[in-house]
């Protein structure tokens, strides 16, 4: 199963990174998750570098944060 595989990955990460580390990746995951519950668009893609790509099933990959907000 590929969730607990992925779970399992996390949890070896989470066992070997150290507090900071762990807080700083839980405030990202924190705000990505805030900006998408609040349908935050602009606040989502603030979350990717400018040349970030997106892979989807439709419409395909994005490339960029002009065509991550176009989507």
């Amino acid at each position: 199963m590929i969730g607990s595989d992925l779970e399992s990955r996390v949890a070896s990460w989470a066992a070997s990174a150290t507090s900071d580390d762990a807080a700083a990746v839980r405030a990202v995951i924190e705000a990505y998750g805030d900006r998408l519950a609040a349908a935050d668009v602009a606040g989502v893609v603030s979350r990717y570098t400018g040349n970030a790509a997106v892979m989807q099933p439709e419409p395909g990959t994005v490339v960029g944060s002009q065509q991550l907000t176009a989507t």
